[in-house]
């Protein structure tokens, strides 16, 4: 081997190292950005929730099923909480189908989460009649709307402030406390399917 080879050989070993050590920083950093962002929805969720139950799935009459990330006990009633997190300027309305993302100079379409929410809160209304719910599409605060948000739409951040009067109260009324432990017992029934369901497996 020439001077030459081993010098290129040299250069093309410190190459491949700053390529994984750039590699592992951006991992790193996507990381430490991902924990920031749970930490943030479960200290928001904490601080507006009398009692909150997360991933619940319900019966709905179209689509079978819906999965809810969180549902909250509030004085008020029930809050139903679909959370969304696309970084970057978002583009949306109420009856447009596809929104738009647009994020480090690409555009992107996702489906308008609003459809998604009001089969949410039709599938809460049905099992719980009668008592008061409000479904929220809530987006991390890695994105905004640059041109306002959408009805029903909140940032992370302000949420509480969005919400308002129904996270203001005393105790909840006796039949929104007899509902939330039916979704309690919702919630207990598919956790103990799933764990069966894990159990029985071959």
């Amino acid at each position: 081997m020439t001077p030459n080879d081993s010098d290129l050989q040299n250069y093309l070993i410190l190459f491949a190292l700053v390529v994984v050590l750039i590699s592992i920083i951006f991992f790193i950093i996507s990381r430490v950005r991902k924990n920031a962002d749970i930490r943030g929805i479960s200290q928001t969720i904490a601080s507006i929730s009398m009692s909150s139950i997360k991933d619940i799935s319900m019966l709905d009459e179209i689509d079978g099923y819906v999965m809810i990330d969180y549902c909250i006990m509030t004085p008020k009633g029930i809050l139903v909480i679909l959370m969304q997190n696309y970084p970057g300027n978002l583009f949306g309305g109420d009856s447009i189908d596809s929104w738009t993302q647009v994020y480090q100079h690409r555009s992107y379409q996702f489906d308008n989460p609003l459809r998604h929410r009001q089969k949410c809160l039709h599938a809460m209304q049905e099992y719980i009649p009668g008592v008061p719910v409000v479904a929220q599409v809530v987006f991390t605060n890695v994105g905004n709307f640059p041109k306002g948000k959408p009805s029903h739409v909140s940032m992370l951040n302000d949420l509480k402030d969005d919400l308002g009067d129904f996270l203001v109260g005393g105790e909840p009324a006796d039949h929104v406390k007899t509902s939330w432990r039916k979704l309690e017992a919702l919630k207990w029934s598919a956790s103990a399917e799933g764990r069966a369901a894990s159990i029985n497996a071959p």
